[in-house]
């Protein structure tokens, strides 16, 4: 019948983020197609243990018999990625500063890391992390996927970390020096270069050069 009910699909709580999509894009695609609408249970008290999570589904019976076909495939999907490669997961936790780094502008930077690594990647939201310093990191795939994500991973904490000690050091240093370059952006952001070298005329240097700085 086309009487509008519900029903409730039980989904692994590590691929609920992939049915939700990224900005909810996913869930909305879903319910724009189908017709049906999606509701995501809450996670519980203790998410770590929590293995899976609710989604209710609301709709005419075709609506919701179509809502979770799409699910289901997207199970399916990452079913069928865990198995190649002997799949497994590894959890760490990043310093909260260095997230956006790591996601990069509209999500640039994580979704090159997740092609280049082959890994999947889930970052905790802000709203879900406890309060504190550091933010929660899945990794799933093989190993050499995993070992691969990280690498870059770190390389990306260590680009903030370095981009937050030339700022502090900017700031220390205001007035002082300002005809050298403090950094070359035209190849590597956080790459310093001496005052003076061949590259400089490869960065933005600004100001006399500094043979004309005044003593």
């Amino acid at each position: 019948s086309g009487e509008a009910m519900q029903e409730a699909v039980d989904v692994k709580a590590d691929v609920v983020s992939m049915v939700i999509g990224k900005g909810g894009s996913m869930i909305k695609h879903i319910q724009q197609t189908t017709g049906a609408s999606i509701y995501v249970e809450q996670m519980g008290d203790d998410p770590h243990r929590q293995k899976t999570r609710k989604l209710v589904i609301k709709g005419s019976e075709g609506a919701r018999e179509a809502a979770k076909a799409l699910v289901m495939e997207i199970v399916d999907r990452h079913a069928q990625a865990q198995q190649s490669g002997e799949s497994e997961q590894e959890v760490f936790t990043v310093p909260s500063r260095a997230v956006s780094a790591i996601i990069g502008r509209a999500g640039s930077t994580i979704q090159s890391i997740k092609a280049s690594s082959g890994a999947m990647i889930v970052i905790e939201n802000r709203e879900m992390a406890a309060e504190g310093s550091e933010r929660e990191v899945k990794v799933r795939g093989n190993k050499e996927q995993i070992a691969a994500a990280r690498r870059l991973i770190d390389a990306k904490i260590a680009e903030s970390a370095a981009a937050e000690l030339e700022y502090a050091a900017q700031r220390e240093s205001s007035g002082m020096g300002r005809g050298r370059p403090k950094q070359q952006r035209g190849k590597n952001m956080f790459e310093r270069v001496d005052a003076g070298s061949d590259e400089m005329k490869e960065g933005e240097a600004s100001g006399a050069p500094p043979s004309l700085i005044p003593e």
